[in-house]
């Protein structure tokens, strides 16, 4: 059998789609960023006593936070591995027990061709 003449190694990682975030990435800064504009936008309401202004600033307050959270990202992600926060957010749920199907690993990598 004959062997390719290449070696694809990012075969299986998330592409970055929008400021360097993959889809998990911007799906959970999505979730956030919308749990972050309605409180905001329902304590604008109260306040204003004018609930139909919480429906036109929900997506105003989320759009900047979806903005400033994905720049915040951005900025932790620069000089990480690829797939950094994907595997810390899986280990925070192994610690947590809300899985066991991950597995921790303490030592070095190795991510060399050899």
């Amino acid at each position: 059998m004959k062997e390719p003449n290449f070696i694809p190694d990012r075969l299986n990682e998330q592409p970055p789609v929008m400021r360097g975030c993959s889809w998990p990435e911007l799906h959970s800064i999505i979730r956030n960023s919308f749990a972050i504009a309605f409180p905001i936008a329902l304590s604008l309401a109260v306040w204003w006593d004018n609930y139909s202004t919480m429906l036109g600033s929900i997506p105003v307050f989320a759009g900047i936070s979806f903005w400033l959270l994905t720049g915040q990202l951005a900025k932790k992600k620069n000089g990480r591995p690829v797939g950094y926060f994907t595997i810390l957010a899986n280990l925070k749920k192994q610690r947590r027990g809300f899985g066991k199907f991950y597995i921790e690993y303490d030592g070095y990598w190795k991510i060399t061709k050899d």
